[in-house]
């Protein structure tokens, strides 16, 4: 019995010893995978944790234009798929290559220039500008001048046709230069000619302006003519029932009495007369049929409309205005009343006090008036002209005898016929009527 108990025992001692031994922990290691360039491929298995000297087979998958190169890391070569054991923590890169034949860093797939020299940029589709003729000219774009040629265009050695060149740098395409000299800084027309400016533009012009009262504070109701010459502006003017009463010229230069020219260019002119009070008027060129005055002055602005009819009144000569306060002789004024004397000798008169008016030329006649009236009894009148006064007065010529009758005043007339070349600075007023007293005023001399 005690035997059988003892041979009992040994498996549960067996059991005990093998129970009492350390348990095994199986060793492992770690595989990182990476792949460069980014996005050039996958990795297969990728990433993970295997048992020691566990045999491991990892492939390489290139993406679209690219090509396996070579494994670096724990492990290196060329092999793909590459087979190995694991003993330790490992890192893997796969290398992939571009598929680029040239090396320009586009890929053959999409490179449209794959024979590119090393080292020259391209764009995205693996051209040069040695390599490309965007507008098809026939010339490179790397020396092409005028990258966007019409088509069908003959171009020069830069690339342009003549649509796209200015040789002579006035703004106007060569195709449409009729001037292709234009001298450097001119100002050009449509056409590229030269333009002049606006002082030698409207010479041999004449612009019309119709005048309203309404127009500004000194306007008239009147018309104005504006006739340019290399010497000037000649200003004539009529009433709107067509009566001359205007015709003056305005030398523009540099004499003592010129008007000054202070600008002049293709858009406009400006001249300015006086010196310590400068008054200055701009002339703007608005079209060849158009011109647009600018006096600041008097806050002042019209516009003329080019002329091409007879212009009136160029031969027009303003009234000359004698006053004839002269008394001589015993002949009696009194602002502007005039008396012949019993007392006064036969030939007692008035004379012009106003010398500006001489000398008198009246080479196709004219006439004299006045406002005159009596005081009841008509009053005979005379004008005479001489050469210079007493005594050297020939030639002399003396006028028709007007006769003023009434006592409300009106205007008188005499005409005065051709005087040839004769001039005179010396006009007398002769009442031929005594004692009686004569009112007169506003004596003008209109020449024909």
């Amino acid at each position: 019995m005690k035997l059988l108990r003892n041979i009992t025992l040994i498996p549960f001692f067996i059991l005990f010893l093998i129970s009492c031994e350390e348990e095994v922990v199986p060793v492992t290691f770690t595989l990182t995978t990476q792949v460069t360039p980014a996005g050039s491929g996958t990795v297969s298995p990728p990433s993970g944790t295997f048992d020691e000297g566990a045999s491991i087979t990892i492939s390489a998958t290139p993406s679209a234009n690219y090509i396996f190169k070579q494994w670096t890391g724990t492990g290196s070569g060329s092999a793909n798929p590459l087979t190995f054991q694991i003993n330790a923590n490992s890192n893997l890169t796969a290398e992939f290559s571009l598929i680029d034949a040239d090396n320009d860093g586009v890929t053959d797939a999409l490179d449209n220039c794959p024979d590119t020299p090393a080292g020259i940029t391209v764009n995205s589709q693996g051209c040069a500008t040695s390599q490309l003729d965007t507008d098809n000219d026939g010339v490179t774009d790397d020396k092409d001048k005028c990258p966007s040629t019409p088509e069908n265009e003959d171009v020069d050695d830069d690339g342009c046709s003549i649509s796209q060149k200015d040789s002579d740098n006035d703004g106007v395409k060569d195709d449409k230069d009729l001037c292709p000299d234009t001298p450097t800084g001119s100002s050009v027309d449509g056409d590229g000619c030269p333009v002049s400016n606006v002082f030698e533009r409207l010479q041999g012009n004449t612009y019309r302006q119709i005048e309203s009262v309404t127009d500004c504070g000194t306007c008239e109701d009147e018309i104005n003519y504006y006739t340019f010459s290399e010497d000037g502006l000649q200003i004539s003017g009529t009433t709107l029932d067509d009566v001359c009463e205007q015709n003056d010229f305005q030398q523009i230069g540099d004499c003592d009495d010129c008007a000054r020219l202070t600008e002049n260019t293709p858009e406009r002119m400006t001249v300015c007369v006086g010196n310590f009070i400068q008054l200055c008027q701009t002339i703007t060129f608005l079209s060849d049929d158009e011109i647009q005055f600018d006096f600041p002055t008097f806050n002042q602005k019209w516009t003329a409309q080019k002329y091409d009819d007879e212009v009136p009144c160029t031969n027009w000569s303003p009234p000359l205005e004698p006053f004839f306060s002269g008394v001589f002789s015993g002949a009696i004024w009194d602002n502007g009343v005039f008396e012949f004397p019993s007392s006064a000798d036969e030939w007692a008169g008035f004379a012009n006090n106003n010398t500006a008016i001489y000398p008198i030329e009246l080479p196709d006649g004219g006439k004299i008036t006045f406002t005159a009236s009596t005081e009841g009894t008509d009053i005979d009148v005379q004008f005479r002209f001489e050469f210079n006064p007493h005594p050297n007065v020939d030639p002399a010529y003396n006028s028709e005898i007007v006769t003023v009758s009434g006592t409300s005043a009106k205007e008188y007339s005499v005409d005065i016929p051709s005087q040839g070349e004769n001039t005179y600075s010396s006009l007398i007023f002769y009442l031929k009527t005594r004692d009686q007293k004569l009112t007169a005023s506003d004596f003008k001399i209109i020449k024909n």
